[in-house]
């Protein structure tokens, strides 16, 4: 039987592109009241929200800065201590092997839009990420 539950990721994973908009002179309240998302990610970042709404975000922003690599300049700009469980999970390991087997675990608890999975075929190790579903909005 499929797994028809629906496709959810913590708020959390928003906040870096809700700051970078608002430095950049968006209004926040309003894009969140037009995209019809509670103003209570602001918050609660452990909400979860639809997949399908982080690409929406995403994407208006990119449209109402006028900026399409805004995307690029988040990743650029995010420290690691922003990065959720990457970062903590590296800081904690001193091997490799045993900081991709943590990350593995506590990837999970941010959403369930995605599939990892590590591929070790002796030689070399490989971190795979697929998404569940195509995006209907352009992730920037």
């Amino acid at each position: 039987m499929p797994n028809t539950a629906p496709l959810l990721v913590r708020a959390a994973l928003l906040m870096p592109f809700l700051h970078y908009f608002a430095r950049h002179g968006g209004d926040l309240d309003l894009l969140l009241e037009d995209l019809q998302i509670s103003s209570a990610i602001k918050t609660d970042f452990d909400r979860q929200i639809p997949v399908k709404a982080v690409y929406e975000v995403i994407d208006e922003i990119t449209d109402r800065l006028g900026d399409r690599f805004a995307g690029a300049a988040v990743g650029r700009d995010m420290a690691m201590t922003a990065m959720g469980p990457l970062a903590e999970k590296l800081t904690a390991e001193q091997a490799v092997g045993s900081f991709l087997d943590r990350f593995l675990v506590s990837v999970r608890s941010y959403g369930n839009s995605t599939h990892y999975r590590l591929e070790n075929d002796g030689k070399n190790a490989t971190l795979k990420m697929t998404r569940r579903v195509r995006p209907d909005a352009n992730p920037a």
